[in-house]
């Protein structure tokens, strides 16, 4: 079983991928990235070897992935003694 994306994206964007999922879990996942600004591209549905049906999909969104900035803040080591 093999599952695959490709995705020609602007500088930043962001897309997601999910697989093997129930039917449950794939309708909480969509409404779930359609609430943070995505919109399905591509869904799957397939049977397992077992022959239970599973979902695979593709989102994407028009938003530009915000880069976090590492910390400047150091974090005290709270168990270094100092002399």
């Amino acid at each position: 079983m093999f599952a695959c994306e490709w995705v020609v994206l602007e500088e930043k964007q962001d897309a997601r991928f999910t697989h093997h999922m129930l039917a449950d879990e794939f309708y909480q996942k969509n409404a779930s990235l359609m609430m943070e600004g995505y919109r399905l591209t591509d869904i799957e549905a397939y049977l397992t070897e077992r022959g239970e049906l599973r979902y695979a999909g593709s989102w994407t969104t028009a938003k530009k992935r915000v880069e976090v900035e590492p910390s400047k803040k150091r974090t005290r080591d709270i168990f270094k003694r100092r002399g």
